[in-house]
């Protein structure tokens, strides 16, 4: 059967730990919809939703495979997206979710934010997450409150559109200000 969007499909990529995770959690408790998550290994990612799913009992969170280096993966959660849900309605890109010093600086470019976001796509494929000085698991709820805040905004909020929130307010790019 297939679900249509705006029947409340929401996907969290990188859900299966750490943030992701967390706002997996949150969302299937604050929204009736199905949460749709992602993550690399799909022996792990398949054992997490159903440990989530009985642990808040609930059916409502799904997951699907992906390697978000991967283009055949890509295209086959797409495929499955389109196919099983018609879109979807928020997603959650949680594979890029950093707070790193360099994030910070009022002159990063496109450019620069995409060799980060890859940077830590190798660092994590390679296991250095902590030695390369991503982030640990300390930031993991506070993060989770403020996505799940905005995923579940109600439908036609203009703000925040493209706008850094923290702690559920509206903050400047720039760091200092």
């Amino acid at each position: 059967m297939k679900e249509e969007p705006g029947n409340g499909t929401k996907q969290v990529t990188g859900g299966n730990r750490g943030i992701g995770y967390a706002v997996v959690k949150r969302l299937s408790k604050e929204f009736n919809g199905v949460v749709l998550f992602t993550a690399r290994d799909a022996n792990n990612g398949s054992k997490v939703c159903g440990e989530l799913n009985k642990e808040l009992n609930t059916e409502n969170i799904q997951f699907h495979p992906l390697d978000v280096t991967s283009k055949e993966s890509i295209g086959k959660l797409r495929d499955h997206v389109q196919d099983k849900f018609g879109g979807l309605d928020i997603l959650v890109n949680n594979a890029g979710v950093l707070f790193r010093k360099q994030f910070a600086s009022s002159t990063l470019t496109i450019a620069e934010i995409t060799a980060l976001m890859e940077k830590y796509v190798r660092d994590s494929r390679d296991g250095k997450i902590s030695e390369m000085g991503w982030p640990d698991n300390s930031q993991y709820a506070p993060g989770a409150d403020t996505i799940v805040y905005c995923a579940l905004l109600p439908k036609g909020t203009t703000s925040p559109n493209g706008e850094f929130v923290y702690s559920r307010e509206i903050k400047p790019w720039t760091a200092g200000k």
